[in-house]
């Protein structure tokens, strides 16, 4: 017995559109927690600066 993969004119395409479909979803469910980490990380970072320059000029309202 032999796996054939569907590349040649005999043989279903369909094989090589589930191969891709598996192999697709298994990269965009490991690269989804990345890009979850990402947008986590510049969206904390954004607040926090937004929290520091908030800050900086509530000090500068109270020195005046």
């Amino acid at each position: 017995m032999a796996i054939k993969w569907g590349l040649n004119p005999n043989s279903s395409s369909l094989g090589v559109d589930v191969t891709f479909l598996l192999v697709g979803a298994a990269a965009l469910s490991v690269a989804t927690p990345f890009v979850s980490a990402l947008v986590r990380l510049r969206a904390s970072k954004r607040a926090s600066s937004a929290k520091t320059s908030e800050s900086s000029s509530d000090e500068d309202l109270a020195q005046s």
